[in-house]
């Protein structure tokens, strides 16, 4: 197995560093409020205790890094690492940088311990899904979903990822899945 660091840029530790203030302070915030009513200590406990879930939620599904065996690629979180099988690749590339950071965020994370979830680009035919922790190094991926209310009928999906080292990444998965994608 081969592994591929996915190192923060700078926006996403800026990000990360004012979310955990904000949400750090919050916390105080409401902890220094000294409730005395049981209603009132539930509220802050409630609060308190939501913005701590909250927190450690974006961060268990934040990607990590990436790796590539003979038959998976895995995009490798915390708390469940996403696996795309090496035959459901249709096509790997290497997209503009300024044409990829034209895109939308639709459903998802935008910086907070990185770039993940539904984000929508017109240039790529719409909605793509992102696994990613800088905004450059992009790797656009194409793999083949097969609808389970229509087996038989295919969609696509683009997935895009920021190794560091994208030229080697992409050079690995072409190695690998060259001409298994039948």
């Amino acid at each position: 197995m081969v592994h591929f660091k996915a190192s923060y840029d700078k926006s996403v530790v800026l990000i990360t560093i004012a979310c955990t203030l904000l949400f750090g302070g919050i916390s105080v915030l409401f902890l220094r409020i000294h409730p005395k009513e049981p209603a009132e200590i539930i509220v802050v406990s409630l609060i308190v205790l939501s913005t701590l879930i909250g927190y450690v939620f974006v961060f268990l599904y934040s990607p990590l890094r990436y790796a590539i065996d003979s038959e998976n690629l895995l995009i490798v979180r915390p708390l469940k690492s996403v696996v795309i099988k090496r035959t459901d690749i249709v096509d790997i590339s290497i997209p503009d940088k300024k044409t990829m950071i034209r895109s939308g965020r639709i459903g998802g994370v935008g910086g907070f311990f990185g770039f993940y979830g539904q984000f929508y680009n017109k240039n790529f035919g719409g909605e793509m899904t992102w696994y990613a922790t800088r905004l450059s190094n992009f790797v656009l991926i194409k793999i083949k979903v097969v609808d389970k209310r229509w087996p038989k009928h295919l969609k696509f999906k683009l997935i895009v990822l920021t190794p560091d080292n994208y030229v080697g990444f992409v050079d690995e998965l072409n190695k690998i899945y060259a001409g298994t994608n039948n």
